[in-house]
């Protein structure tokens, strides 16, 4: 979504990884916005890479001009589920990456994801460093100061 090139291996070495495991029907993961948009401004062009991850649901529709979700009559086709999370994406103003986890997929098991929002940070060298659940103020700063001192390693 967004950026249609696949990542590789190759893409993520090297670089601090932000795994954000979110939904869009997540009022706490909505309020964490903010914080994902001004990491993606200020560490764009640095070693960092924030990816947006959330499941096929299949049940929602969503409204350009007020933003609004709401139930789909049918359940929603794989091209259907993608072009809504694309308008809600381009609707928040979210520029970095997202991707929609087939079902099925182990991703969020092996990442530990409860709960949503789930934030994982991976240094350069492919090691967790962090997982924080939740949209507090806490979590974003916990995570703003981590990040930049990864990026400095």
């Amino acid at each position: 979504m967004g950026q249609r090139t696949p990542l590789t291996d190759d893409d993520l070495k090297g670089k601090v990884v932000v795994l954000d495991f979110w939904a869009v029907w997540c009022g706490p993961c909505i309020r964490t916005f903010p914080h994902l948009i001004k990491w993606q401004a200020k560490y764009d062009k640095k070693d960092f890479v924030l990816i947006g991850l959330t499941n096929y649901y299949k049940r929602y529709n969503f409204k350009d001009k007020t933003g609004q979700l709401s139930r789909a009559q049918a359940p929603q086709t794989a091209e259907q589920e993608q072009a809504m999370v694309q308008q809600f994406a381009d609707f928040h103003k979210l520029k970095h990456r997202l991707a929609i986890q087939p079902k099925g997929s182990t991703l969020s098991r092996y990442y530990g994801v409860s709960g949503i929002p789930h934030v994982t940070v991976i240094d350069k060298k492919g090691k967790i460093r962090m997982t924080r659940v939740g949209s507090g103020p806490a979590n974003a700063t916990a995570i703003q100061e981590l990040v930049e001192k990864l990026i400095k390693e």
